[in-house]
């Protein structure tokens, strides 16, 4: 199992759509992380600098301005177009892993060597390692290029006063885990973001196994239909709460429209997880390949 797993996540990090969906998601951190440098670099006393881990792609307060009185004022569009592209982009790099073994003849070959169930439930976890990785690695890069980039004093909260700041880190997912250390505070969000998105990438791959899911195409919609029905759910069922994922997945965001209900989506990623198994595991079971 362990080989399996090594050897399917190696192979589906030097694919081309892997590669190309991490090389649009360090476009994003470049393109941002590039605009937070003018904008600081206008800034005439280090200490009024944005914080650079509260202007993180991730980061809700990454559109917005130190104050109007700089002579730069960057609105970075990172954190917009990673939300937007989100749903496609998490689907990618797996959305034609089946097709591909299926007419490579890769399952036959794994069945020998390790038997069918190790294939199944190794790619399984090779697909959760590897969007783990794909979508936390540029973002932890970008945490350090923040670090070593500005200076420690540079504590600014971008369009806010040190005030309006302290009463918005009270509405914060994790206020304690924020209030000791800013870079920890982003260090455990991007890894929590790399974590749904494996469990995204596993919930694409074992749909995309299904029978009726035969075109490349069709295996982008379940992520798709299920972050915008989260859109639905909120304004039907669970309203008060924020179910959006443009809202979830965001650094620094205040729970002014509604609360975070941890156990519902712990709940939902949790039957995530085991329908993409109970998938596997009826689809290991099966002799043919359709």
């Amino acid at each position: 199992m362990i080989r399996s797993v090594q050897t399917h996540t190696k192979r589906i990090l030097t694919t081309l759509p892997a590669i190309l969906t991490f090389a649009v998601l360090f476009g994003l951190v470049l393109y941002n992380f590039v605009g937070q440098v003018l904008t600081n670099a206008v800034v005439r006393e280090a200490s009024q600098m944005n914080d650079p881990m509260r202007v993180l792609t991730l980061s809700q307060e990454s559109s917005m301005t130190l104050s109007q009185e700089d002579g730069l004022n960057f609105y970075s569009l990172a954190n917009t177009y990673l939300l937007l592209l989100y749903p496609a982009l998490v689907s990618f790099p797996v959305c034609s892993l089946w097709i591909s073994d299926r007419g490579s003849g890769m399952v036959n070959y794994f069945d020998a060597r390790s038997g069918r169930r190790a294939f199944w439930f190794g790619k399984l976890i090779a697909v959760f390692l590897s969007t783990f990785v794909i979508f936390t690695l540029p973002f932890l890069l970008e945490i350090l290029l923040g670090i070593f980039s500005f200076p420690a004093s540079a504590k600014g909260s971008p369009g806010t006063d040190y005030l309006r700041t302290i009463q918005d880190e009270r509405l914060y997912f994790m206020p304690e885990l924020l209030g000791k250390s800013t870079v920890l505070y982003a260090v455990v969000m991007t890894l929590l973001f790399g974590l749904v998105s494996g469990i995204f990438g596993c919930f694409t791959y074992a749909c995309s196994t299904l029978p009726f899911m035969r075109f490349r195409v069709l295996n982008f919609l379940p992520v798709i239909v299920l972050l915008y029905g989260g859109i639905l759910l909120q304004g039907v069922f669970f309203q008060g709460t924020q179910l959006k994922y443009l809202v979830l997945m965001k650094m620094f965001f205040p729970q002014t429209g509604g609360k975070y209900p941890i156990p519902l989506y712990a709940g939902i990623l949790a039957g995530l997880l085991l329908i993409s198994a109970g998938i596997i595991f009826l689809r290991s079971g099966k002799d043919e390949l359709s």
